[in-house]
């Protein structure tokens, strides 16, 4: 049985495609307000990891305990740009704010990112920082006990990445537990409470995490 505390547990996971492994006996046990920071280069198995902890994968092997509900507790900030076409940028926060019975306010969360100068214009007519920050918006404004958040400063200023983490530092705070996704070394130091590498073995696609505290 998961304990209270746990947010998420996975043990021995392992994974492959088209006979590569992915991922090899990995474990992790996340609890309510961690910060984990998970380093790595680009196809290393963090996006596959996610997955599975998120149920869109399933592992080949070993298990997933889970205190969360995939559809209402999780924030979830990509790597990808995509914003609603035709959509302001209030209006498509207030629809996110629905599906969630313990949402904050859309104001609260433009304050959070400063962008209440900006809700009345279409979400896609906004800068890249600016729709970066949109998409921040849009992952937290449920609530969530679960926030993964992939290379989240890219394309923004030094003074909008140091205010995205301390909005992440005061979700933690709350009990929001965040897997906080990033290729680079001092970012995941400045924010994270514990770090996650997924390292590559020679001559072989299989990963191999090793924690760090």
């Amino acid at each position: 049985m998961i304990k209270v505390n746990n947010v998420f547990e996975i043990s021995n996971i392992t994974k492959s495609f088209k006979n590569k492994q992915i991922l090899k006996g990995v474990d992790l046990v996340v609890n309510k307000g961690d910060i984990i920071g998970l380093l790595g280069l680009n196809g290393e198995g963090k996006s596959t990891l996610i997955k599975i902890i998120l149920g869109i994968l399933s592992q080949d092997s070993g298990e997933v305990k889970r205190n969360f509900d995939i559809k209402s507790d999780v924030g979830v900030m990509l790597q990808e740009i995509s914003m609603p076409e035709k959509m302001k940028v209030y209006e498509w926060l207030d629809m996110v704010k629905r599906f969630s019975t313990n949402s904050k306010s859309v104001e609260s969360v433009l304050d959070s990112v400063n962008l209440r100068t900006v809700k009345n214009k279409y979400c896609d007519s906004l800068s890249g920082g600016q729709q970066r920050r949109v998409q921040f918006a849009t992952a937290i404004i449920n609530n969530p006990k679960v926030l993964i958040l992939d290379e989240p400063t890219s394309a923004l200023s030094t003074d909008k990445a140091k205010q995205l983490h301390k909005v992440v530092e005061e979700l933690s705070a709350k009990g929001t537990a965040v897997i906080y996704i990033s290729h680079k070394l001092d970012e995941i130091l400045e924010v994270s409470d514990r770090i996650v590498m997924k390292k590559k073995k020679k001559n072989s696609g299989e990963c191999d995490p090793k924690e760090i505290n």
